[in-house]
C-alpha cells in the first residue's frame, strides 16, 4: 500500500532464484505504465558453493589494516 500510494505499482516479493518466476514477472510488468517495483528476493552464494559455505571471505567488505588509511589526498 505505501508504494501505491506513492504511485508506484509493487509486485513481489517473488524468488529471485526461480527464474521461471523472474521471467513470467518481468514479461508481466514490461508493459505496466508508470514506475515499478519489483522486489526480487536473493540470497547471495547461491548456486556457487564456495560463497555459501564461508559468506564472510566473498560477501564482506575488505577489513582494513591496522594502520590508518589516506581517503584524501
Amino acid at each position: 500500500m505505501l508504494f501505491e500510494d506513492m504511485g508506484m505499482h509493487y509486485f513481489g516479493p517473488i524468488d529471485g532464484h526461480n527464474i521461471g518466476l523472474l521471467r513470467k514477472y518481468l514479461r508481466m510488468v514490461r508493459n505496466v505504465e508508470g514506475p515499478i517495483l519489483l522486489h526480487v528476493v536473493t540470497e547471495k552464494g547461491h548456486g556457487f558453493r564456495p560463497a555459501a559455505e564461508d559468506p564472510v571471505l566473498f560477501h564482506a567488505p575488505p577489513q582494513l589494516s591496522g594502520r590508518p588509511t589516506k581517503l584524501f589526498r
